[in-house]
């Protein structure tokens, strides 16, 4: 009996999903996380996102928040892939 708690810990375990990265929508992420790509414009206007080439990496986040990471005007400023180590791509 006991031996089938880890596949339904598996079923509602979730994983953060990279829905933007380098401008570019991840449309199989955008579904597998059941959201539309109307629910992420909103999110990208509310980070003041002006062009979707201007967001490094958006993410889908377990509690339901999107995270926004814009373009930095910086080009040697780049993202630590740790941020990113457990984020479904």
């Amino acid at each position: 009996m006991y031996k089938y708690v880890p596949s339904i810990k598996s079923i509602f375990a979730n994983s953060p999903y990279m829905l933007i990265e380098n401008g570019k929508i991840l449309q199989s992420n955008l579904d597998s996380s059941n959201l539309t790509k109307e629910n992420l414009m909103e999110q990208l206007r509310i980070a003041w996102v002006r062009h979707i080439h201007d967001v490094d990496a958006c993410v889908f986040e377990t509690t339901g928040d999107i995270s926004v990471i814009k373009k930095s005007d910086q080009s040697s400023d780049l993202i630590d892939e740790e941020l990113f180590s457990w984020v479904k791509r």
